[in-house]
């Protein structure tokens, strides 16, 4: 959370809160209608105490008092010019999750980067905060707190964790995702994968008493070490893969395959449900179309009323009650600028 304030991401009055992590992967339909995937770097969540965030009543009450708030975290090395759209659809791919009120930092680590994301996010300022920051706006939480729990320590890593004089970090943040759940453990992995890459895990994986100093130093609070040899997460099939490297006998190669090949089976079985059951979904005639248009009917009132627009109830009927995708993609569209509610039906 100190990191989160130093870098103006947050108020000052939320030191004492927790940070959650939140799924990363949103949703946003389109002004054509078509739905479209989004996957942020890392989704957190600040609540004061006491705020169960997995009950969507208390997390929604908890937003909407500004006893919680939604951060979305992305990392951009490069300039990409499909990202400000992105960037531009993360309030509406989140929202339900994280509420109106969101939070979007952006790290970079080359200025020009960070100049050219600034101008980027310029047009979406009323609907997040923004911030781009550079490492030197987001110190390691160690020099700031003394201490580590388990979203700092994954979160110092990615921040830091350049080359062998950053080894502890490395080892700190695989210490810290051992007791996480797959469906957490796996997404923060593969971030560590892409942002401090895998050569720098293996020599932390490699290293001596590597297995020893992560069991010492998960947190208490966590659950038992993680069954290594059967882990179907990339960080650990890292590890397996610097056993077989260094020549383990065969027979315990072939087990930690087998637990391995089980592991992407069940994955594989359970993303062939998901898509099922999604394609059923968008495979629905008439009253998901409709269900879909009154949701961007919607969506046009909300962001009217979030810019800070009174929006009168003939007008809110009349938007409501819109079945033209047409017209509420234009009207979408137009609710980023218009000035008067009223505006926006004379167009």
């Amino acid at each position: 959370m100190e990191l989160l304030i130093h870098a103006g991401v947050l108020p000052a009055e939320t030191a004492t809160w927790s940070v959650r992590l939140r799924p990363t992967e949103g949703i946003i339909i389109r002004p054509d209608l078509k739905r479209r995937e989004m996957r942020a770097d890392m989704v957190l969540m600040a609540v004061a105490p006491k705020v169960d965030v997995e009950d969507p009543h208390a997390r929604n009450r908890a937003l909407k008092s500004g006893q919680a708030y939604g951060v979305i975290f992305e990392i951009q090395r490069v300039k990409d010019a499909s990202k400000p759209d992105t960037w531009a659809d993360f309030w509406g791919a989140y929202r339900l999750d994280l509420g109106t009120d969101i939070r979007l930092a952006i790290l970079t680590f080359d200025p020009d980067v960070q100049q050219w994301a600034r101008e980027g996010t310029e047009r979406i300022k009323e609907l997040m905060k923004i911030s781009v920051l550079t490492p030197d706006d987001c110190p390691m939480w160690s020099s700031i707190a003394g201490k580590y729990d388990s979203e700092r320590a994954v979160l110092d890593a990615v921040f830091y964790a350049r080359d062998a004089s950053h080894l502890d970090l490395v080892i700190a943040a695989l210490a810290a995702i051992e007791g996480w759940e797959d469906s957490l453990a796996v997404h923060c992995e593969e971030m560590l994968m892409a942002q401090v890459g895998a050569a720098l895990i293996h020599q932390a994986i490699a290293a001596k008493d590597a297995r020893t100093t992560m069991a010492t130093q998960t947190p208490s609070n966590q659950h038992p070490p993680y069954d290594y040899l059967n882990s179907p997460r990339p960080i650990i099939q890292l590890a397996v893969k610097i056993g077989r490297d260094e020549g383990r006998e065969e027979g315990r190669l072939e087990g930690r395959q087998e637990g391995r090949l089980e592991g992407r089976d069940e994955g594989r079985q359970e993303g062939r449900q998901e898509g099922r059951q999604e394609g059923r979904q968008e495979g629905r005639q008439e009253g998901r179309h409709e269900g879909e248009i009154e949701a961007r009917a919607k969506v046009v009132v909300e962001l009217l009323e979030h810019r800070g627009l009174t929006v009168d109830p003939d007008s809110r009927a009349q938007i409501l009650a819109c079945r033209e995708p047409g017209t509420l993609a234009r009207w979408l569209s137009a609710a980023l600028q218009v000035t008067d509610a009223a505006q926006l039906l004379d167009d």
